[in-house]
């Protein structure tokens, strides 16, 4: 085998390779050798068919087993050679060949730039400690206590109001057609939580009793999130069945021990303990976003252009689905074809896929030098997790991880980033700050959506006065940028 360096640019390099015809036909008698041992020809003992009788019958595929072995073979002697470490896999590109002849072929690397590590014990960092403000102890529960739903029979029988539960048999049609085989249907409609489609229905059911028979035609949007249904009439043809009325609560104790907790004294110290964990996360979420920051600002090197396309690719194709799906479900009112010619948009994210990379290779670095790794029992914790977001089909889910390694990688390497970022942490200069909920809210926005139209001193006192807060005017935007 020869190799010829043919060109040098940056982090990329081509070389020259030649396979002589003597290497090329060694492989390919070592191929028939093997194969003759295996193949079953009528005629023949097993592991005694002639070498020219396997060559007659699967010529072809040892031939190309044989290049492929020889392509493999001769692209890892040229890095380790010229001691190069590729970026992702090297491209190959067979100039010639024929029966007889040398095997050519170019060979295009992208290799991984030389990160110099900085030291950490120089970097100094602020944790945010926010201890539970018992307004928020107050709204949580009583936001539990609204939300908590529980219906019972009437006692004698009246006309559904607003808060009952009705249940009915509904047909839904099109014109004269069933829609969708939606016949006889049992459905169940809280009044006035405005989770129905249509507003009528609400409308329709308050007043009504037992036995009514009700009919609501409505008029399809033409943005109505069922696309078949856009601009449509669809008419519900229903009978109330039953009517329920609901149970209302109150924070007290008799509330705690509907929900399983022996008084509202525990069911309090158990909602502090779950928002002083979620504050305790969304700050090591803050520093770690920090820290993220600090390192692609202290580390600027050559990007092998590949790992950037690739991840550019990966972040715009999400983007394009997710703008898809939003525009099914009526939530995404621009033109995905406008993103698609955006140069500007386009800029932007080709910056995060470069922040992307540029973390990824420092990240890698640090765990390589200091030799921070996921232990088995880490690596199988991870799996375990991701396999119980599949309801039924956990099993499979390890399974499909067991058998793709780079699945694998590709779910442990935000645990290992995790793991990298704490050992970096361990070493900076590390100072915690007490502040106040208001302060920490405004400051995690870096990192957590949060409502700017909030009234937060409003939503505070409306929860000191156990009244339930109105619901915020949010704002509507095309999503965050990562």
């Amino acid at each position: 085998m020869q190799a010829t360096q043919l060109k040098k640019e940056g982090l990329s390099s081509e070389f020259k390779v030649v396979v002589t015809s003597k290497e090329l036909d060694e492989k390919v008698s070592a191929k028939l050798s093997s194969y003759s041992k295996k193949v079953k020809i009528d005629g023949f003992r097993p592991g005694k068919v002639p070498e020219n009788v396997v060559m007659q019958r699967y010529g072809s595929e040892v031939l190309q087993e044989a290049v492929q072995d020889a392509v493999e073979a001769s692209t890892e002697s040229v890095l380790k050679e010229n001691n190069l470490n590729p970026a992702i896999k090297p491209q190959v590109k067979v100039t010639a060949f024929d029966k007889g002849k040398d095997l050519e072929f170019t060979l295009s690397v992208e290799v991984l730039p030389e990160i110099e590590l900085k030291g950490f014990n120089e970097m100094e960092f602020e944790k945010l400690v926010a201890k539970v403000d018992p307004a928020d102890v107050d709204r949580s529960v009583n936001m539990m206590v609204e939300r908590h739903r529980k219906f019972v029979d009437l006692e004698k029988p009246r006309a559904a109001i607003k808060t009952d539960l009705v249940k009915m048999t509904a047909t839904l049609r099109v014109g004269e057609n069933i829609w969708n085989d939606f016949k006889d249907k049992e459905m169940e409609i809280e009044i006035g939580t405005n989770e129905v489609i249509f507003e009528d229905v609400d409308k329709k059911l308050e007043g009504a009793k037992v036995g009514d028979q009700i009919t609501i035609d409505n008029k399809c949007p033409d943005d109505f999130p069922i696309e078949d249904l856009r601009g449509k009439t669809l008419t519900v043809d229903a009978k109330i069945d039953k009517i329920q009325a609901r149970v209302l609560f109150k924070a007290d104790d008799e509330y705690a021990k509907e929900v399983g907790i022996e008084s509202l004294e525990k069911l309090r110290a158990g909602v502090e303990e779950m928002i002083q964990i979620m504050n305790n996360n969304a700050s090591r979420l803050l520093l770690k976003r920090r820290l993220l920051d600090k390192l692609s600002d202290e580390y600027d090197f050559e990007l092998p252009p590949s790992m950037v396309e690739n991840e550019f690719t990966a972040i715009w194709n999400n983007l394009l689905e997710q703008i898809e799906e939003a525009k099914e479900t009526g939530v995404y009112k621009g033109d995905k074809d406008d993103l698609r010619v955006d140069d500007e948009s386009k800029k932007e994210y080709h910056d995060i896929a470069k922040r992307r990379v540029r973390l990824g290779l420092v990240i890698s670095e640090v765990a390589k030098v200091n030799g921070v790794s996921l232990t088995q029992e880490e690596v199988r914790e991870a799996v375990i997790n991701e396999a119980k977001k599949y309801k039924g089909e956990e099993n499979e889910a390890v399974d499909h991880f067991r058998k793709n390694p780079q699945a694998l990688e590709a779910l442990c390497s935000p645990v290992l980033e995790d793991k990298v970022v704490d050992f970096i942490l361990d070493s900076v200069n590390l100072k915690e700050r007490e502040v106040d909920m208001k302060t920490f809210r405004k400051e995690i926005k870096e990192v957590l959506p949060v409502d700017d139209d909030i009234d937060e001193d409003a939503v505070e006192a409306a929860s000191e006065k156990e009244e339930k807060p109105e619901k915020s005017k949010t704002r509507k935007s095309k999503g965050q940028k990562e």
